[in-house]
Order: C-alpha cells, then structure tokens, then sequence
C-alpha cells in the first residue's frame, strides 16, 4: 500500500468524522430547542386548566374570584405563547442554517464533464460520454 494511499484514506476518514460531529451538533441543538418548546406548551396547558378551574368557580359562585387573578393568568399564557412563537422562529432558523451547511458541504449529485460538457454524477470517476478523467 502506499502512503499516499493512507494518508487520501485518513483524510477523507477526518473530514467525514468532521461532517458527522457537526451535524450530530446541529441535531442536538434542534432537539433541545424542541424540548424547550415541549415544556413551555405543558406551562400553557397547566396555565390553561388554571384559567378554567377559576373561570368555572367564579360563574358558579363558589369563590369570590377576582378579574384580576383572571387577567394575571391570561397575561401569563399570552407570556408564554410568546416564548413558544420565539422558539419555533428559532428552530426555523437552526434547520435553515443546518440545511444550508449540508447543501454547501455536500457536492451536488450531477456535474458537467469539463471536456465535453456532459451530466455526469460526483461519484463517476471518467465521462460516459468522451472519457475524461473527473476530478473528484
């Protein structure tokens, strides 16, 4: 074997190493924007049960439930779908961005051979059509 050979092989092993860390990176920063999502939607359900256990007591009259208790649990939900709206922007740009690392990293599937102009795939090594040998 060739050293030359070795040292292509440990290269094109470093770079893909490198690829797949980033993009592990960038999938655990989804998931954790998720997750962020995921707990602040459970506050709004609890918050919402709250606003109708209260609403419920002060139509049936079975506690002296003020407007200003209500409007603080409102101003709380509206707080928080907030927060939710914020974090889906946020996880829309984090996969905007993380796409267009993958299409920037990536070559794209058809090329033109630069001798006879031809389609030809990244992976083809020579032209179909007149032969040349591709640059990889």
């Amino acid at each position: 074997m060739s050293t030359d050979f070795i040292e292509n092989l440990l290269k094109d092993i470093n770079s893909s190493m490198d690829k797949l860390s980033g993009k592990v990176t960038e999938m655990f920063e989804v998931s954790k924007v998720k997750n962020q999502i995921n707990d602040l939607a459970r506050q709004r359900k609890r918050k919402l049960e709250e606003l109708g256990s209260l609403t419920f007591r002060k139509v049936e009259n079975t506690e002296n439930i003020s407007e200003e208790e209500i409007n603080k649990i409102v101003g709380d939900i509206k707080e928080i779908n907030k927060q939710i709206s914020e974090k889906k922007e946020e996880l829309d740009r984090s996969i905007k961005e993380a796409k267009q690392k993958v299409d920037q990293s990536e070559p794209s599937q058809k090329e033109f051979c630069p001798n006879c102009g031809n389609k030809v795939s990244y992976t083809d090594k020579f032209c179909r059509n007149c032969g040349q040998k591709l640059e990889q």
